[in-house]
């Protein structure tokens, strides 16, 4: 896997890469796990979101309970931002990413294939059941107020 991970996930180094060409310059497979650090505060946006509360609500209670935003958790790679504060753009990023659930695979290229049974493929914040909510409130958010 390549590029950078969600926030609220990182990545670790789980075996020498598939590929007989790279394996034998060092290259790791990756895989994203959980980070105990960030996760909370995303999975806090998703439970926020399906209590109806907007991205403002939820960034203010975010910055209200201490979590991190992404550019400041990460600064080395912001370095043009401040990192004070979770703006309500970042919530809202977080809850379209269709990474955290389970409908597409973090440093792949999108296809155009449908899952069937999503399930099995929702291994992030919920399950897509769950998360169906979610993304229909989301929807409804980016042309209304929030």
């Amino acid at each position: 896997m390549g590029g950078r991970p969600p926030y609220g996930y990182r990545l670790v180094d789980v075996g020498p890469h598939p590929n007989p060409s790279r394996a034998p310059d060092g290259r790791m497979l990756h895989a994203l796990q959980r980070d105990p650090v960030t996760a909370p505060a995303t999975e806090l946006i998703f439970a926020m979101r399906l209590a109806g509360a907007s991205p403002a609500e939820t960034a203010r209670e975010l910055v209200d309970l201490g979590f991190p935003s992404p550019s400041a958790h990460d600064p080395r790679r912001n370095p043009q931002r401040v990192g004070v504060g979770w703006p309500k753009s970042a919530v809202r990023a977080i809850l379209a990413n269709p990474t955290y659930t389970g409908h597409t695979v973090w440093g792949r290229q999108p296809s155009r294939s449908v899952l069937i049974d999503p399930s099995p493929a929702a291994s992030g914040v919920g399950s897509a059941a769950a998360t169906s909510p979610v993304r229909s409130t989301t929807a409804r958010s980016t042309t209304g107020a929030s």
